[in-house]
Parts: C-alpha cells; structure tokens; sequence
C-alpha cells in the first residue's frame, strides 16, 4: 500500500543519521540472521579462492557462469517489472493532481463568471478561497485573480 510521506518524514529518511544508525543495528538485523549460512559460505569460499589461487594451488579453478546468467536474467525481470509499477503510480499520481488543479481553475472560472456580475461581496469571499486552493495547487500562493480584483 502506498505511503503518504510528509516532509518530516522524507528529511528523517534522507539524513545521514539513519545510515549510521541502521549500520549500528546491523548486527542485530532479522534479515542478516536469515542470509548468514549463504553469506558465511560465499565469504570462505572467496577468501579460499583468493588465498590459494596466488600459490598456484588453483591453477584451474573455473567458476561456470550459467548460474549467474539464470539469476540476472530473473533479477533484470523483476525490476523491470518493479521499475514499471512505480512509474505507473507516479502517472497516477500526476493525473491526480492535475485533475486537482483543473477543478480548482474551473471553480475560479465560475466565481469570476457566475457570482461576480451578481454578488460582489460573495465573489470577493470565495475568491479569497479561491486564491488559497490555488496557492496550494501549485505552491505559489501569489498567482493574482484578476477577475476579483477592486
């Protein structure tokens, strides 16, 4: 499910603090228990290739590539797959807002159309409204309403 970040939460997340942090709690990590037995034998086994093969001891020594090739050719897949859900939610999201936007230009439209000519007072109130939806639209809250202007 989708996470709503607020800009506290994105400065918490993006500080140098939580990479120390997490390398601290590193050792204490769930997900290093779990990978320990494959990682603890990928480690002996590069530091025998590495010791042995300077001696001569592993002239021969020839890893074959068709395990990795297996491997990378699911892992490309799954972050295509996970690269294209991401920008879709971003397409998704970017249509959200812009159909946000649209509603609120329309709204402005319909008091400077509608309401102005007939009730100034409560043309100037909604645009005030206006003014703000707008502001928050697009971040700029100095866009003028030239429609409501005195």
């Amino acid at each position: 499910m989708a996470n709503a970040w607020k800009l506290e939460d994105w400065e918490k997340h993006s500080t140098r603090a939580r990479f120390i942090h997490y390398a601290r709690a590193l050792p204490n990590s769930r997900l290093l228990r779990r990978v320990a037995p494959q990682f603890s034998v990928f480690v002996v086994w590069t530091f025998f290739v590495v010791i042995l093969s300077p001696r001569g001891l592993l002239q021969q020594a020839v890893v074959p590539l068709t395990p990795l090739s297996l491997v990378s050719t699911f892992v490309g897949a799954l972050l295509t797959m996970r690269s294209n859900t991401g920008l879709a939610r971003l397409a998704e999201g970017r249509v959200a807002w812009g159909t946000v936007s649209w509603k609120v230009r329309e709204v402005g439209q319909l008091i400077a159309t509608k309401i102005y000519p007939k009730d100034e007072q409560m043309a100037f109130l909604l645009g005030k409204l206006y003014l703000f939806g707008r502001g928050v639209c697009t971040l700029d809250f100095l866009l003028p309403f030239t429609a409501l202007e005195h």
